[in-house]
C-alpha cells in the first residue's frame, strides 16, 4: 500500500531531519525546505483524503508549518509554500488537523509571531486596495498600480483567506474566539475584524482583478462568525 507503514515512518525521519536544520539553518537549508514541501504537498496526491491528511498530521508536518508561521524571518516564498500545504491538510474540515493547529497556538508564545504576520499581510492588502483607489483620478497610473498589487499578492492573500476558513470550518467555535482573541499573548490581534476590513476595502475598488479575492474573503467571514456566539 501507499500509505503503509514505511511510508508513514519515512516522514517521520524526514520531519525530525527538517526539524534539527531548522533550529540551526545548517547546510543548504533553504533548498532542503523548499524540497521537502514539496514533497509533502505531493504526498497528498491530487485528491486529498482524510486518510492521508492525518497521516502527515500524525508524522509532524502540521508542527513543521506552524513552526514555520512562528518563525520571525521567513522567506515570502516558505510562508507561500507553507500555507498552500496547509490549506491541503485542512481541505474538508479535518477535524484532528484544526485541532492540532489550535494547540499548539494555545500552548507557545511564538504564536504571536503568526498572528502579527496574519496581521501585515491583512492590513497591507487592505491599504494597497485603498491606495490603488485613491489613484482613480489617472486611470493609466490606477490601472497599473492595481496590475503590480494584484499580481504580486493576490494568490498569497487568497490562500492566506482560505486556510483562515478551513481553521473555523464546521463551526469550529474554539478556533473561532482564538481567532478574535488570544488571550495569552501580549498583544492580541483580531483576525475577524483584519478581514472584515479587508472586504471593507475590496467593496470600494471591485473589480476583475480582486473579485476572486473578494469573494474568498467573505466565505472566510461566513466560517469565522458561523454559529450562535453573540461575541462574534
Amino acid at each position: 500500500s501507499t500509505w503503509g507503514v514505511n511510508v508513514e515512518k519515512l516522514l517521520e525521519e524526514l520531519v525530525q531531519f527538517l526539524q534539527v536544520r531548522m533550529r540551526d539553518h545548517r547546510g543548504d537549508y533553504d533548498r532542503l525546505l523548499q524540497f521537502s514541501l514539496r514533497l509533502f504537498s505531493q504526498t497528498l496526491g491530487p485528491k486529498t483524503s482524510a486518510r492521508e491528511q492525518q497521516v502527515l498530521n500524525r508524522s509532524g508536518v502540521t508542527g513543521i508549518l506552524l513552526d514555520l508561521f512562528c518563525q520571525e524571518k521567513l522567506h515570502r516564498k516558505h510562508f507561500d509554500q507553507a500555507v498552500a500545504l496547509a490549506v491541503r491538510l485542512l481541505d474538508g474540515g479535518n477535524n484532528v488537523v484544526q485541532r492540532t493547529f489550535y494547540e499548539y497556538f494555545v500552548s507557545h508564545e511564538q504564536t504571536e509571531v503568526f498572528f502579527r504576520r496574519l496581521e501585515r499581510v491583512l492590513s497591507g492588502e487592505a491599504q494597497e486596495v485603498l491606495a490603488t483607489r485613491d489613484e482613480g483620478r489617472d486611470a493609466g497610473r490606477a490601472l497599473s498600480a492595481m496590475l503590480r498589487t494584484y499580481k504580486i499578492n493576490t494568490s498569497t492573500v487568497k490562500q492566506l483567506l482560505r486556510m483562515l476558513q478551513l481553521f473555523a470550518e464546521g463551526h469550529y467555535s474554539e478556533m473561532q474566539h482564538l481567532l478574535r482573541v488570544q488571550r495569552a499573548s501580549r498583544v492580541s490581534i483580531n483576525v475577524l475584524e483584519l478581514v472584515v476590513n479587508l472586504v471593507a476595502a475590496l467593496l470600494t475598488r471591485l473589480s476583475a482583478f480582486n473579485y476572486e479575492c473578494l469573494i474568498q474573503a467573505m466565505e472566510t467571514l461566513i466560517d469565522l462568525i458561523q454559529g450562535p456566539c453573540t461575541l462574534r
